[in-house]
């Protein structure tokens, strides 16, 4: 698991539509990813309820 957080969502969106980000490294880093946009002090819960 790898949690990362970003100063905004948009500081993110713009980093990842940089030509020069590097995006096949991440896609050949992760077999399998799910990205999960969230605001500070919110509470997540997974499908399963856990």
């Amino acid at each position: 698991m790898v949690l990362v957080e970003y100063p905004s969502k948009e500081h993110f969106l713009e980093m990842i539509k940089n030509p020069a980000y590097p995006s096949h490294l991440r896609t050949a880093a992760l077999q399998d990813s799910r990205l999960i946009a969230m605001l500070p002090g919110q509470k997540w819960e997974s499908a399963g309820g856990h």
